[in-house]
C-alpha cells in the first residue's frame, strides 16, 4: 500500500512542501517541491531505502526528519541536497525503535527536540544535538500511531494508540500522566489545539478533549487518517480518510459543522497540511502518490 507524509517547511522566502511517499518495491521517495508562480513544482527527488511513513519539519532552517518501516529516522538539510546525497544525519539506532516509526512531532520551545512514535508501542525523546534517544516511554499497550506537543504549553505531549487510548504527558516530570481519555477505536491522527486537542479515529470518528471531552461526530466513512488546523483560523479543522474525502469543520463553541468535502482523486487520503505562510493553502497526499493544493479561501 502506497503512503504519503507531508510538511510545510514555513521558514523559507517561498512556500515549500516537503513529501515523503512510498513506492512499489517498498523503497520511497522525499520531494521538495516549490511554488513556481501558481504551479507547485518538484525541486528535489531523492531515493529512500526503506518506506517513509512520516515527516516532520524539526523548526530550524530546512531541517527535516523522515520516519520508515524499516525502522530508521533520518535527517535531511533541504538546502543542501541534490537527487543522489544521503542524509546527513542518522538518529543513534542503538537506542532506536525496533519497528516502524508512525509518527514524528517537533518542540516548539526546543527546536533539538523532536518525539517519534512506533509500531512497537513506545514513543521516544531524540536530542538533535546529541543524536541520542534522551526518553523513552511505555505507557501504551498497542502500536502508537500518533503524537504532538501541547501548543500553548509544550512540555506536555501528547500520544495516541491502537490500545484506544489518548495520553497527555508532562514531560518536566515523564512518569506524571496529566490525563488519559478511553476511545472507542484505534487513534489514527491528532492535532493540538490551543486549547484543546483533536483526534481522528480507525471508525471515522473525530472527537475533540480538552480536560473532558468536547465533541464527538461521525465525521468520515472510513479512518480518519490525518487532521490539520487552519493556523489564521483556529476554528477551522481539515480532515482526510482512507474513503478519498477531505473535509472542513467549523468548530465553533465545539459544535463541528462541515463547510466544505472534497474528493480530489487521489485515493485514499494519508496526509493534509495547512501552511502557516500561505495560510489558506491546504496540501493534500494520498494513495496515489499525486499532491494536490486546496485554496480554502475559496471555501466559507
Amino acid at each position: 500500500m502506497a503512503a504519503s507524509s507531508i510538511t510545510w517547511i514555513e521558514e523559507r522566502d517561498v512556500a515549500t512542501i516537503v513529501r515523503s511517499r512510498s513506492v512499489k518495491d517498498e523503497r520511497g521517495v522525499l520531494e521538495v517541491w516549490t511554488l513556481n508562480g501558481n504551479e507547485f513544482e518538484v525541486y528535489h527527488h531523492i531515493q529512500i531505502p526503506s518506506s517513509p511513513l512520516c515527516t516532520a519539519w524539526l523548526g530550524t532552517g530546512s531541517i527535516v526528519a523522515v520516519g520508515s518501516q524499516d525502522p530508521s529516522i533520518l535527517i535531511w538539510d533541504i538546502d543542501d541536497i541534490n537527487d543522489t546525497i544521503e542524509p546527513f544525519y542518522v538518529m543513534d539506532t542503538s537506542d532506536g525503535h525496533t519497528d516502524s516509526v508512525l509518527a514524528l512531532a517537533w518542540n516548539q520551545e526546543c527546536s533539538s527536540i523532536f518525539a517519534s512514535a512506533s509500531a512497537d508501542k513506545l514513543v521516544k525523546i531524540w536530542d538533535m544535538v546529541t543524536g541520542k534517544c534522551v526518553t523513552t516511554l511505555d505507557h501504551h499497550l498497542d502500536k502508537v500511531q500518533a503524537v504532538a506537543w501541547g501548543d500553548h504549553a509544550p512540555y506536555l505531549l501528547v500520544s495516541g494508540s491502537s490500545d484506544r487510548t489518548i495520553v497527555v504527558k508532562d514531560m518536566r516530570a515523564p512518569l506524571c500522566t496529566v490525563s488519559q481519555f478511553s476511545v472507542e477505536a484505534n487513534v489514527e491522527s491528532l492535532i493540538c489545539h490551543p486549547h484543546s486537542l483533536v483526534v481522528g479515529l480507525e471508525n471515522g470518528m473525530v472527537e475533540g478533549y480538552r480536560a473532558q471531552p468536547l465533541f464527538s461526530i461521525p465525521a468520515h466513512d472510513e479512518s480518519v487518517t490525518t487532521v490539520s488546523y487552519n493556523p489564521c483560523r483556529r476554528n477551522i479543522l481539515a480532515t482526510g480518510s482512507l474513503d478519498g474525502m477531505v473535509k472542513l469543520w467549523d468548530l465553533s463553541n465545539n459544535q463541528p459543522t462541515c463547510v466544505a468535502s472534497k474528493n480530489f482523486g487521489v485515493g485514499s487520503i494519508y496526509s493534509i497540511s495547512f501552511s502557516e505562510k500561505d495560510r489558506f493553502m491546504l496540501a493534500i497526499g494520498g494513495k496515489t502518490g499525486k499532491l494536490q493544493i486546496w485554496d480554502t479561501s475559496k471555501n466559507p
